[in-house]
């Protein structure tokens, strides 16, 4: 509240970053190891800041392995460290990857991200969260995530642990996405005995689906569209006046613990704090010679109509 604690708080920020709860993810592994207390009371133990601390701030307070001050927690280094002796096997690749990623989100000024004097994500799992049984050990380890995350884009350790994380908040599409109904897949019994699959009628039946609403044929389009390409005008048109564009089939809306949102795309395997930007349209790929030339007329045709009827 004065002068000069806002001073030093401003010369805190690079230390003193909110990091906010994303939610958890369940790590298990193979106990390999005979003696598991043992092993467990050395996965547990307590973790002491030793770099040295910020000369302005005096705030650091983690290790070169990026793990926070702690007593009595499981810790990422201390899990992986397990692993690489032989006493801890992780269940599968998944857990593995993700063991890894946070290793590697952690470590402030690792290879892969030198410029960083941070760790970019904070892991919080107290002794009560883990738990041995016939020989398997699953801990629940609580995923706090910095600003700075949002900002890497094309990240490998962020998909693999995005893949475990279980959100703390609900998980929303930016918008609800129309689907085509399921395909009619091809059944032998409705076909003659010598008809399979595998012939030129069978493979045809399989790319059957349920179709899609369509569109009127356009005023002054002289050429009378076929019912399939009246149908992919209906689709360029929705895709190019829904709410939240082409971002709304890959991004979701998900919330942090102490309210507000960011967003992730799975298949990108990226996160970001602001609204994903809005981008109309799409990729018009149908076979060649089945008129996607007459059909991007008939759509600019139709948007042009569309327009000047919204003039009057």
């Amino acid at each position: 509240a004065t002068k000069h604690g806002a001073k030093l708080a401003s010369s805190c920020k690079p230390v003193m970053e909110v990091c906010r709860l994303a939610g958890t993810v369940s790590l298990t592994f193979v106990v390999v190891s005979p003696n598991v207390a043992e092993l467990i009371d050395a996965l547990t133990s307590d973790v002491a800041e030793t770099r040295p601390e910020d000369a302005k701030s005096g705030c650091v307070t983690w290790n070169e392995e990026g793990e926070s001050r702690s007593r009595g927690c499981f810790t990422v280094s201390s899990l992986a460290q397990a692993c690489e002796r032989g006493d801890l096997r992780a269940e599968d690749d998944k857990v593995a990857r993700a063991l890894s990623a946070m290793q590697d989100l952690m470590k402030s000024s690792s290879e892969s991200l030198p410029w960083m004097p941070q760790p970019l994500l904070r892991v919080v799992a107290p002794r009560a969260a883990g738990r041995v049984l016939k020989q398997v050990l699953t801990v629940n380890m609580w995923v706090y995530l910095r600003r700075m995350l949002f900002y890497l884009i094309a990240y490998p350790p962020i998909h693999d642990l995005m893949l475990c994380l279980q959100p703390v908040g609900a998980v929303r599409p930016l918008a609800k996405v129309e689907r085509l109904e399921e395909p009619v897949f091809f059944s032998c019994a409705e076909e003659k005995k010598n008809k399979s699959e595998f012939t030129l009628r069978g493979i045809m039946k399989l790319q059957e689906h349920g179709g899609y609403a369509s569109a009127k044929q356009p005023e002054g389009l002289r050429l009378q569209l076929l019912d399939y390409q009246l149908q992919t005008l209906q689709w360029m048109i929705d895709h190019e006046e829904i709410e939240f564009g082409l971002n709304q089939l890959f991004w979701q809306r998900r919330e942090f613990l102490d309210g507000g949102f960011y967003y992730y795309a799975p298949e990108l395997g990226e996160l970001r704090l602001e609204e994903p930007p809005v981008r109309h349209g799409g990729i018009l790929s149908e076979e060649m010679g089945l008129g996607k030339t007459a059909e991007m007329v008939a759509l600019i045709l139709t948007q042009k109509q569309r327009k000047e009827r919204g003039r009057r």
